[in-house]
């Protein structure tokens, strides 16, 4: 029994311990990304598919991985030898897992999933379409925590500020905006979870996960209500004591469930297709959800003219480090061993020299890929 197989079998057990005839892995994390922190590379971990999107759904009788166009050939090959088969997503005539479920099981089949990883839109529609079909979703814990030896833990990495220079407005003042847009919803408050609207929100920016200039968090935003919950050890004494003298409560990352719990008569703004279930089932029954688009999206779509020519500058800079790569290629062919790694270093090195260079933004095989393009 290959590991795969060794994974899946032991999944299985955690079905029959649950009295579950089908567990739904989204995939995700909770805060609705497709780039994850290793914590949260379930996918990757079960399945061996290292894509950065795909679903996947275990039963007694199959494991199966949905993933789209992007990722076919990808996933025959990682998945073959192993018990799982593919599912292709965004073809004609695709079925979706929730239809695969639909059409496969039984009635009266209890499908188990973990609602911190799930969006809440996704959990209402799977939800409405198993009662309809006489079957029940059911939210356990992550089963994953059971089978998964030496898990990764989730990162620490230090955030860090971003000045008014570089974004163009404050922190505080664009938390007064986005609690303005707020009441304007019709709210008092916004939960805030996914990742990049933390991060233009406060002004602050992280290393969680790679590529991506994100950290792990929640918030809480409205008047006079404003919470970051992230673990201390992500953030230095000296900056947290600056964001509490702006009235922003620092409180540990998960501490966010209690916090709902307790609130009372308070009108929520929730995004549906993005916040995770188990931020939904938290909140206390005295307050009133009101659904609708997150208020950081639609603000943060709108660039100032600080980040205009913050763009600008940054294409100038790529501009100059791709014609030294250019003509570093054009007198090096011939004279030296080229070869993709090779190609992939030289790329990134001449982008390391700008100015305020802060990292690459993909893996160097996609700059690889693209030169190949032009040069063929």
């Amino acid at each position: 029994m290959n590991k795969i197989t060794a994974k899946v079998e032991a999944l299985r057990k955690q079905l029959l311990n649950e009295n579950l005839q089908a567990y739904y892995i989204s995939c995700t994390d909770p805060h609705s990304s497709e780039y994850l922190p290793d914590y949260w590379k379930a996918r990757e971990y079960v399945s061996g598919f290292t894509g950065s999107y795909g679903e996947i759904l275990i039963t007694m009788d199959h494991a199966i991985l949905w993933t789209d166009t992007r990722y076919f050939i990808q996933a025959e090959n990682q998945l073959a030898e192993t018990c799982f088969e593919m599912q292709k997503l965004r073809v004609p005539d695709a079925v979706t897992f929730d239809q695969w479920i639909v059409q496969n099981l039984p009635k009266n089949a209890r499908i188990g999933t973990s609602a911190i990883t799930l969006p809440y839109s996704t959990a209402a529609n799977l939800k409405k379409q198993l009662a309809e079909a006489e079957m029940e979703l059911v939210y356990l814990p992550d089963l994953l925590d059971n089978i998964w030896d030496n898990r990764p833990p989730l990162p620490n990495d230090k955030v860090f500020e971003l000045d008014k220079a570089i974004v163009g407005i404050s922190r505080n003042d664009k938390l007064k905006l986005i609690a303005q847009e707020i009441e304007k919803s019709g709210a008092d408050i916004q939960v805030v979870s996914m990742l990049d609207e933390l991060a233009w929100s406060f002004n602050l920016r992280g290393s969680d996960v790679a590529y991506n200039p994100v950290f792990i968090a929640y918030a809480i935003i409205g008047k006079n209500k404003n919470f970051l919950f992230l673990e201390n050890e992500k953030i230095s004494a000296e900056l947290k004591a600056k964001l509490e003298s702006e009235e922003v409560v620092v409180l540990p990352y998960n501490e966010i469930f209690t916090y709902l719990g307790q609130l009372d008569g308070q009108k929520i703004l929730l995004d549906a297709g993005t916040v995770n279930t188990a931020i939904v089932n938290a909140i206390s029954d005295s307050c009133e959800i009101v659904f609708g688009n997150s208020v950081p999206t639609k603000l943060k779509a709108i660039k100032n003219s600080v980040e205009i020519e913050g763009f600008k500058s940054a294409m100038v800079k790529d501009g100059v480090a791709l014609l030294k790569f250019h003509y570093w290629l054009k007198n090096a062919i011939g004279k030296e061993k080229i070869t993709e790694f090779s190609v992939g270093r030289k790329i990134a090195g001449f982008r390391a020299e700008q100015k305020e260079f802060m990292g690459e933004s993909f893996p160097r095989l996609l700059d690889i890929r693209i030169m190949a393009q032009w040069f063929t």
